[in-house]
């Protein structure tokens, strides 16, 4: 994905790479209130910083969406700006979960389309 790309977007699906529903069923919501507390020294961060304003902060990049009848997480790319060990966590962990990665483009996400498929280990 091009750096310079701000507003595109990931959909990771709760399917692995081999077709299996990842489990368990909250993984989304359980992955974006981890990413919420990560600090930038890669560190649950316990600073005033990380409380209910941050977590605020980082689920406008993370969010669950429903779409063709799955439950994704969107991830809007602007995370790897606003907080790189965040946004390496959630690529982390779909990589090591194998779970099935989609790149949508600026202009497809606001058509509501995607324009390219992709893994998530050439998604950083």
């Amino acid at each position: 994905m091009p750096a310079t790309d701000e507003s595109a977007q990931l959909i990771v699906e709760g399917i692995t790479e081999d077709g299996l529903v990842f489990r368990p069923s909250d993984w989304i919501e359980r992955l974006i209130d981890t990413a919420a507390a990560f600090g930038p020294e890669r560190r649950l961060s316990r600073k005033p910083y990380s409380g209910p304003e941050r977590r605020r902060q980082q689920i406008s990049f993370l969010r669950a969406q429903m779409l063709a009848g799955r439950k994704c997480l969107v991830v809007d790319t602007c995370l790897r700006h606003a907080n790189p060990a965040a946004f390496d966590f959630v690529l982390q962990f779909v990589r090591s979960n194998r779970l099935r990665c989609l790149e949508i483009s600026p202009d497809a996400a606001a058509a509501g389309s995607s324009s390219s498929g992709t893994d998530a280990g050439t998604a950083s």
